[in-house]
């Protein structure tokens, strides 16, 4: 059995960016974005604002400003894998 301890604290997406957990066990906002060049990505935008509440948030912010970027979805497969 999986400790609380053993959860992924990153996931990379198939762009190169990265969302990451803080680290802190009872954080409120623990996610965060960032970006292949380091910049961090929050609830406000780069570097603005809190982290977000949830995984899911996170990587849909993620995928939103990798395809505004010119990322496009891969025909198969997951967008987002723990590392």
């Amino acid at each position: 059995m999986r400790s609380k301890n053993d959860r992924p604290k990153e996931w990379e997406h198939t762009s190169c960016w990265l969302v990451r957990h803080c680290g802190h066990p009872t954080a409120h906002t623990p996610y965060y974005g960032v970006t292949p060049d380091g910049r961090v990505l929050l609830t406000g935008g780069f570097d603005v604002g809190a982290a977000f509440q949830y995984l899911e948030d996170a990587q849909k912010e993620v995928e939103r400003r990798a395809r505004s970027e010119g990322w496009e979805e891969p025909p198969t497969g997951p967008l987002f894998e723990p590392r």
